[in-house]
């Protein structure tokens, strides 16, 4: 009998004949009611002539259907990404259940080739938010504290507990007697 391996999930294949976008990483700051969103795109393009003069876009659309556009070449040679910033000047801010509402912004990436013409897309939402998880000495060690938009509240998950400290290894090895 064979042992059970090999693909055992849907399966797809996807064919490209100039360009793709590769991962798209989506970062945010803000900075005085103000919010910087930072969209860095890997290209993926076969070599020649036809990848030359890619555009990468980004469409930010807010809760209330103000739209925020940047664009810039996208250079698939360069291994950093291409960076595009989208800035938004009085942002919709994203709370946690129970804090306040949650608005999510749409966020349109595409690629675009020499002629114009769409290569790639990729859609997301997002909410814009700060959030930082505040460790701080305290009489058992560290704090574990989240803290959203400036304001610190109790998480409560199994995947967002601190760790469960493990004992130190011992230098000297433990002998059965």
């Amino acid at each position: 009998m064979l042992p059970p391996i090999g693909i055992w999930k849907d399966l797809r294949l996807e064919g490209y004949s100039t360009a793709r976008l590769g991962h798209v990483h989506v970062t945010q700051s803000h900075d005085h009611g103000a919010a910087t969103v930072n969209v860095t795109a890997k290209i993926e393009a076969l070599p020649g002539p036809r990848s030359d003069g890619l555009t990468l876009k980004a469409r930010l659309t807010a809760p209330d259907g103000a739209i925020i556009e940047a664009e810039g070449p996208a250079d698939p040679v360069d291994g950093e990404g291409v960076a595009l910033n989208l800035f938004v000047t009085a942002p919709h801010i994203w709370w946690p259940n129970g804090y306040g509402v949650q608005p999510l912004y749409d966020l349109e990436v595409t690629l675009h080739g020499s002629s114009g013409a769409e290569l790639d897309r990729g859609d997301h939402r997002i909410g814009l938010r700060t959030i930082e998880l505040r460790q701080q000495p305290d009489q058992w060690g560290k704090s574990w504290q989240f803290v959203v938009n400036g304001i610190p509240f109790f998480a409560k998950d199994r995947t967002g507990s601190p760790p469960i400290p493990s004992p130190p290894a011992s230098a000297t090895p433990i002998s059965k007697g």
